[in-house]
């Protein structure tokens, strides 16, 4: 049983809980070392430009969503313990965990259905005005949708979550704020 050590990134009830959660002293450390990575400064906390700089990402609504859901105190920055949670839960997920995740994220009206403006919007904020194979973002959007629409009734304005979980695997490029991150 490994024992606690006097440590000013975490307390004992953090130690408690990682280790609840399966983490190892040199897991902690491990932890610990990209966490200051993020924090040159050594303030012990990481605010989103010191987040968005690491991951080489621009400030944008997904990349400050993804922040948001990582601010658990929602006081725009995260502590050592937010840092490890987050990034736990985030590595211990699904695959179809993973991909729900990305469907959540662009999908900012909340509907439960993915609108290509929505898609397009998120594309263009990942990877600007051009996207592998095709001429535009709204071309590569378009055909994506098409191919997902799995009922063939032509509803491909807009796709349901089930849908885009059972194709995700086809369109790569879907998943790509989820892997740069």
């Amino acid at each position: 049983v490994e024992e606690f050590e006097e440590n000013p990134f975490y307390s004992a009830k953090d130690f408690r809980d990682f280790s609840l959660m399966g983490l190892s002293l040199k897991d902690i450390d491990d932890f610990m070392k990209v966490f200051e990575t993020f924090d040159p400064t050594g303030t012990k906390v990481i605010v989103i430009s010191q987040f968005l700089l690491f991951v080489h990402l621009e400030h944008n609504s997904i990349t400050a969503k993804i922040f948001d859901i990582m601010d658990a105190h929602n006081d725009c920055k995260l502590t050592f313990r937010e840092f490890v949670l987050y990034c736990w839960q985030f590595l211990t997920m699904a695959g179809n965990e993973i991909n729900g995740f990305s469907f959540d994220l662009y999908n900012t009206s909340g509907s439960g259905t993915l609108m290509q403006p929505e898609l397009v919007r998120a594309m263009r904020l990942l990877h600007g005005d051009k996207v592998k194979g095709a001429n535009s973002v709204e071309e590569k959007v378009k055909a994506i949708f098409e191919r997902m629409d799995s009922t063939h009734d032509k509803w491909t304005d807009r796709i349901r979550k089930k849908d885009y979980l059972t194709h995700c695997k086809l369109f790569p490029i879907l998943m790509f704020p989820i892997f740069a991150i």
